[in-house]
């Protein structure tokens, strides 16, 4: 049987925002329809499950999710600006939904409010735009299939394994043949100076006898 966390809400003229009460919550799960949002994940050996009609429409296409807070939030773009003044259809009441008064601010103060903290929670840039968890597969989808262009390096590494060792010959073969001239060249001239010697000290030797 699963539980129903505590939420709470606020709204601005265009957007509402929706905080469950799930700590550390995993395999999170959510979907936004017109006038219906639903939300389920566990914590630890606990299942979570939230159901609300909504007052009045949203634009599901529109809404998304901060799971990167203490706990999971969402946007909800509403379909006609205006406020509600209640999150509940029929004006409904529920032990488990509260107003989030830390994020709430009045119409008449709204002005004043946004001078003084332009970066607040209903920044749309904070919630991933999913309309439902199943974007995040889509976007991992897509980063996978990103991956596919690697695909040349697999060629590349197919080619390093038609290397062998018999290339090294076709290494030497191909190098200039001017260093070993150079290096015989001065052998023999080093060998010609030697001989050179040799005969003077010949010479010398066949003189110098008595």
């Amino acid at each position: 049987m699963s539980k129903h966390p505590n939420v709470a809400w606020s709204e601005r003229p265009d957007s509402v925002l929706i905080k469950i009460d799930a700590y550390d919550v995993q395999d999170v799960k959510y979907e936004f329809k017109p006038t219906h949002f639903s939300f389920s994940g566990k914590v630890g050996k606990e299942t979570l499950s939230v159901e609300l009609d909504l007052f009045k429409e949203v634009v599901p296409e529109q809404c998304g999710a901060n799971l990167t807070t203490r706990n999971p939030t969402f946007l909800a773009k509403k379909k006609d600006t205006g406020y509600w003044n209640f999150l509940l259809a029929n004006k409904a009441k529920s032990k488990f939904v509260s107003v989030d008064w830390n994020t709430w601010v009045d119409e008449d103060d709204l002005g004043e409010e946004e001078e003084e903290n332009p970066t607040n929670q209903f920044d749309a840039s904070k919630f991933m735009n999913m309309g439902g968890m199943g974007g995040m597969g889509g976007m991992m989808d897509g980063m996978m299939g990103g991956m596919g262009g690697m695909g040349g390096m697999g060629g590349m590494m197919e080619g390093m394994d038609d290397w062998n060792e018999n290339d090294l010959d076709d290494i030497e073969d191909a190098r200039p043949e001017d260093d070993t001239m150079d290096t015989s060249s001065a052998s023999t001239g080093k060998d010609k100076e030697e001989v050179e010697d040799n005969k003077k000290t010949e010479e010398t030797n066949i003189n110098s006898v008595d």
